[in-house]
């Protein structure tokens, strides 16, 4: 996350930490089986190195073994807090929360099928696990699922997340876009055919895109401000300063302003 190292796995599955500054490169060895994939925690001081039979967390500066989170589950998807835990979502459909300085798994959770990657909300507090026809909400601290939603029986859900203030989940089908507030048991649907959503970093704005549309709400009174078709498209994000929107396919990069 700072630019100041990489990490790479070789064809012989041997795991290796560079220091880009000083071109240093060392060897990390504790995984006896195939490694699948490494992340670093957002202020870069630890990172994992996710194996068939272990988690291993590594202090980045020492180049040590901080932790070892044992595993005997198909994981598929991993990824740090803010605050430093790791949560794992694995085949057989459990979703763990890991304490990486004490090793031990804080929350199981067993879904009814197999879930998407579990967003995290931005406080850290909540972790949202979502299938192909509902999602749960459970509160990290306790363990406990604080609310459900099973409204989407007869539509897929392609994706959900968390409003900056995480309070707000907005989630989409194959046909609509649907925002859940929590002083309400029943969502407010857009009718929008869209993949991805994205919260812009202030919580005012709510993009939504697919491979050739744009469309963008208005969060306080949920009214489309923005909806443009486009070829082919990539990519699309929120600009830092929340006004603008890049878009980009193989051919062009696109700015787009998102007020109006």
């Amino acid at each position: 996350p700072k630019g100041d190292c990489a990490v790479n796995i070789d064809n012989r599955n041997r795991l290796f930490l560079k220091n880009i500054v000083s071109h240093v490169t060392q060897e990390l060895v504790g995984h006896k089986t195939i490694l699948d994939e490494c992340l670093f925690v957002r202020n870069g001081a630890r990172m994992a190195s996710i194996g068939r039979d272990k988690i291993l967390i590594w202090d980045v500066s020492t180049r040590k073994l901080f932790s070892t989170l044992k595993n005997s589950e198909d994981m598929w998807y991993c990824s740090f807090s803010d605050n430093g835990l790791l949560f794992t979502a694995a085949s057989n459909s459990i979703v763990r929360v890991w304490d990486v300085i004490t090793g031990r798994s804080i929350v199981t959770i067993k879904n009814k099928s197999s879930p998407m990657q579990p967003q995290i909300s931005f406080d850290n507090k909540l972790l949202l696990i979502t299938d192909d026809h509902g999602f749960q909400v459970w509160n990290i601290e306790s363990g406990k699922s604080i609310r459900t939603y099973e409204g989407a029986r007869k539509r897929s859900i392609s994706h959900a997340i968390f409003s900056p203030n995480s309070n707000t989940i907005a989630f989409c089908t194959e046909s609509q876009v649907l925002v859940l507030k929590p002083e309400f048991r029943v969502p407010s649907a857009f009718d929008q055919t869209v993949s991805q959503i994205e919260f812009s970093s202030d919580g005012k704005r709510l993009l939504g895109y697919s491979c050739n549309q744009i469309s963008i709400w208005d969060v306080e009174n949920w009214t489309r401000i923005l909806d443009k078709n486009y070829m082919l498209l990539s990519g699309v994000q929120f600009a830092a300063n929340c006004l603008k929107i890049f878009a980009y396919n193989d051919y062009e990069f696109l700015v787009l302003d998102s007020t109006n």
